[in-house]
């Protein structure tokens, strides 16, 4: 009898154990995205699983990014966008005005899919200047964008 309850107690520590680990391995971020702020390629793109993509778009205007979460053959739909407020900047448009105007912080997180995934946008050490049409647009630094699934 006890070395039953002894061989149970070491099957449910080692299973305590395990989880944890299990846990922890689902929650680290996944570098997924990295590149250059102020670069004139208009699309970096990368596959997160689950059939789904991230992509960072330069904007219309080459004076920001969209980052997006999108389904490979879906209907475009970001699914950063969580349908609440349609209007104005949203937290995964980076604009080098925002930066300016320190309006958007070094780092963003955004939740998608009712909170089941995470991404972090991170600037480093970005800098911004005014160009001759009186906007602003990056100098220096890099973005990168991290995944985190639970």
């Amino acid at each position: 009898m006890k070395i039953r309850s002894i061989f149970t107690c070491f099957v449910v520590s080692a299973i305590s154990i395990l989880h944890g680990q299990e846990s922890k391995v689902q929650d680290t971020w996944m570098k997924v995205l990295s590149f250059n702020a102020a670069e004139s390629k208009l699309v970096h793109k990368a596959d997160i699983g689950n059939h789904k993509y991230i992509s960072a778009a330069m904007s219309g205007d080459n004076l920001g990014w969209y980052i997006e979460v999108k389904y490979y053959g879906g209907k475009g739909e970001n699914l950063l966008c969580n349908g609440e407020n349609w209007h104005g900047v949203q937290p995964w448009m980076v604009y080098a005005w925002k930066q300016a105007n320190q309006e958007f912080p070094d780092l963003e997180e955004i939740s998608y899919e009712n909170g089941k995934s995470k991404i972090k946008i991170v600037l480093v050490n970005c800098s911004v200047i005014k160009n001759e049409q009186n906007t602003f647009e990056f100098k220096t630094g890099k973005i990168e964008v991290f995944q985190k699934q639970f």
